[in-house]
């Protein structure tokens, strides 16, 4: 370890004004370090904002996280369990397009899926009508046939 390496750790965590810290980051500090850190470039008099980019460690967003729980729910109420990597590799894509509508575009996109590769063309299917799919907004599936909120994402399995 090198000597200035102690320094540099005690450094990172502290408030800095312009031009005061001059040490690199070792890869485990990067680790422990705020997602969002004020460092200054070695041998250079430029303070930056550094954000770190580590996908590994990005947390997801509660709402995110509440979306894919209730529409695991609702795949499993109706297609069976087969279906969770899908949802969870879907939420990977999403989540690096940083959309601000991730949860509609995580449902959209699986329901999506589920209609293109005719795993079920009309999932999920209203029980109204059975010949064609529940479309989701504002937090429930829709038959937008006949303009009514059918049930709320996550309780498509209290529907008969």
């Amino acid at each position: 370890m090198r000597a200035d390496s102690a320094s540099a750790r005690r450094d990172i965590h502290t408030p800095l004004l312009p031009l005061e810290l001059t040490g690199v980051l070792l890869a485990d500090e990067i680790n422990r370090a705020p997602a969002k850190t004020r460092v200054a470039l070695p041998e250079s008099r430029h303070v930056v904002d550094a954000v770190w980019h580590m996908p590994w460690s990005r947390s997801m967003p509660p709402d995110l996280k509440d979306v894919i729980a209730r529409l695991q729910r609702d795949v499993s109420a109706t297609l069976g369990d087969a279906y969770h990597h899908l949802i969870e590799d879907t939420a990977a894509d999403v989540r690096e397009l940083d959309v601000a509508d991730s949860g509609d575009k995580l449902i959209n996109d699986v329901q999506q899926h589920f209609h293109d590769t005719l795993i079920d063309a009309t999932w999920p299917t209203c029980p109204r009508h059975a010949r064609h799919p529940l479309w989701y907004r504002n937090g429930s599936w829709w038959c937008v046939q006949d303009g009514v909120a059918i049930a709320a994402l996550g309780e498509l399995d209290r529907v008969s």
